[in-house]
């Protein structure tokens, strides 16, 4: 891999351990999201912000549909 421009700016800011590729890859694509990710968190995030509790929704449905939209959007995120 050669990164480059802001990219390797933010590896050189950010070298520590990180144990795994796939912790490295999440921190990393957390920082330059993919462009469909980052399409799809446009819509995921509006989804969110638009999402109210319907009235014959109970909580417990309500909070885990909420939940699974935070989670699609950020994998450490949580309704909470």
């Amino acid at each position: 891999i050669k990164l480059e421009d802001a990219a390797f700016d933010w590896y050189r800011d950010n070298q520590r351990p990180y144990g795994t590729w796939m912790v490295f890859r999440q921190t990393f694509e957390r920082a330059f999201p993919p462009p469909e990710r980052t399409q799809n968190s446009h819509l995921l995030a509006e989804q969110i912000n638009q999402r109210k509790q319907g009235s014959d929704e109970s909580v417990h449905d309500y909070y885990y549909a909420l939940d699974k939209l935070c989670r699609e959007y950020d994998p450490q995120m949580s309704a909470i």
